[in-house]
């Protein structure tokens, strides 16, 4: 499972590897092994399981200025310098800490004066080291990225939508799993479905993997529409 123990050491011999705990554990004492802060799509990619629910869930945005966008080729400079290009990783605490995906969106809802300061905030010539420092531009520059990361957002929703419903992922994955995975259960669902697919099944490990995207990007998509996005 995904969070377990601590260890003093991984060492590494040509026969085994051992791992030496930094507590006591019991004779028949459960050890679980952390597999680290990954997504469902990574963990079904490489080791063969999906978890119902998971604090690591993230997607691959691809986030570029738009064509039309006269300062598209200096914010594209801009990120570059400061080793940032697509895609960006969007998770659930990407709005509230100075993720990359955060740097980038404030860098590509900026002004051209946003992105040059003023001698009277202190910034002239790099207005836009506010971004790269964690800290907003301006307010209508965070109102401006919200909106182009919820314009972003919606499509992605609507695209899994439409691969399955919240009713047919509740039927796939039984009342328990839909219900943390926020997919509405509809009476009977579950006894009709006869309970839901064996873990192993690929076609439920699918789901599962869908379906905590689909609820992740709700929860994202709900806090940019409550105005809830990172601000001063």
């Amino acid at each position: 499972g995904a969070g377990g123990e601590s260890y003093e050491s991984l060492p590494l011999s040509d026969e085994a590897l051992t791992l030496v705990a930094t507590r006591e554990v019991s004779a028949g004492e459960e050890v679980l092994l952390d597999y680290g802060p990954r997504s469902n799509a990574q963990l079904l990619n490489t080791h063969g399981f999906a978890l119902p629910t998971t604090a690591h869930e993230q997607l691959q945005l691809e986030l570029r200025p738009p064509a039309d966008d006269p300062l598209a080729p200096l914010k594209v400079r801009i990120l570059e310098a400061g080793n940032l290009t697509s895609p960006y990783s969007l998770g659930r605490s990407s709005l509230s800490s100075d993720s990359d995906l955060l740097v980038a969106l404030r860098v590509l809802a900026a002004t051209r004066d946003e992105l040059a300061g003023s001698e009277q905030t202190g910034d002239k010539g790099r207005g836009y080291a506010r971004a790269f420092e964690g800290s907003p531009i301006s307010q209508g520059n965070e109102l401006r990225w919200q909106e182009m990361l919820a314009r972003r957002l919606r499509p992605l929703l609507e695209e899994r939508e439409a691969l399955s419903t919240g009713l047919e992922d509740a039927a796939l994955l039984g009342a328990s799993d839909a219900a943390r995975l926020g997919a509405p259960l509809a009476a009977g669902a579950a006894q009709r479905s006869r309970g839901h697919l064996e873990l192993g099944s690929r076609r439920r490990l699918a789901v599962v993997t869908r379906a905590s995207e689909k609820l992740m990007l709700r929860q994202l998509l709900a806090e940019l529409e409550g105005g809830g996005g990172a601000s001063d």
